[in-house]
Order: structure tokens, then sequence, then C-alpha cells
């Protein structure tokens, strides 16, 4: 649900209207801090925390995994997570997540003739005007799962050698 947790919220089952805190967990997700120990780091390699890289403030922070394909032009696909901050302060042209009145979407925030909008990157998808809705977060990350058959040596099973040239 939230990073304190290590859950994931799913974007299109969170309830807008109510507080961070009393969020129903609807999903489990990777724990994202606690108790896992991680892989040792290759020789020379510096070890880094994820968490401490990609979150600011865990207190603000949550995971939300994409639902729908209306960011795919953004390069943001269903099933990615993202990182994003609870705050309601957003800059035009920044990636938010706003509530609405159906609930919760995700956009691209633009300031059109002194009203705010919520444009997709999808040309299915209209515009939206933010009007009574509010900006729920603004992401600030995004994390892609690489599905077997998309990583390299992911065939054969076993990492595919790379040979630079002489």
């Amino acid at each position: 649900m939230y990073y304190g947790s290590g859950r994931v919220l799913d974007l299109a089952m969170a309830d807008p209207s109510l507080p961070l805190s009393s969020q129903a967990d609807p999903m489990p997700g990777a724990p994202v801090s606690g108790s896992a120990r991680a892989a040792a780091p290759a020789e020379g390699a510096a070890a880094a925390n994820l968490a401490q890289l990609l979150i600011r403030d865990p207190r603000l922070s949550v995971l939300v995994r994409v639902r729908g394909d209306s960011m795919q032009g953004a390069g943001i696909n269903p099933g990615d997570l993202l990182v994003v901050e609870r705050r309601t302060g957003a800059r035009a042209g920044q990636v938010v997540v706003a509530a609405l009145r159906e609930g919760l979407t995700l956009k691209r925030l633009v300031e059109r003739q002194g009203a705010w909008w919520l444009e997709a990157a999808h040309p299915d998808y209209p515009a939206l005007e933010l009007g009574q809705g509010r900006i729920w977060g603004v992401v600030i990350h995004r994390i892609r799962h690489l599905p077997p058959g998309d990583s390299p040596g992911a065939a054969s099973g076993r990492p595919e050698a790379m040979e630079a040239p002489l």
C-alpha cells in the first residue's frame, strides 16, 4: 500500500476521498524496505539501497501500479510502478495522479487559458478539465518490470554474452 508498510497501492483501486492513513491495502506488493536482505554486490561495486535512491520522503511517498494505457506516449505502461509523492502542489508539465469524481487518474498537468487540464499521452483519450478535482500526488519515478521474454538471455535462461569490438 504505502512505502512504510511495504505494499503497493493499485491506482485503480484507491479511494481518493480517504486520508492517506485510511486507505485499505487492495493488493499485496513487493517489500520496499524492511527485513529483505539484498544480494551481495559485485566486487568493487557500491551497494545502494533502492528506496534511498528513489524516495525522498517516505512519509509522503506511495508506490502506485499503473493500470490502463492513457500514458503510454509518455513511456508509462500498464504494470509499471510509479513513485508518487503525496502533495497537492504541482507544476504545469508534471505527470500527476489526480482525484476526480470518477476516481483517480494518471495524466500530465497542463494550463490552458487560466484553467488546469489533465492530458493523456495517448490519442484515444481526451483531455479532462481538473475543475473541482484535486491533485493527489506527483510522479517522481517510473519503475519498469521486464517480463522474462523481454530481457537479454531470456530464451536460453542465462545472461547473454556481449563482445566488444577489438
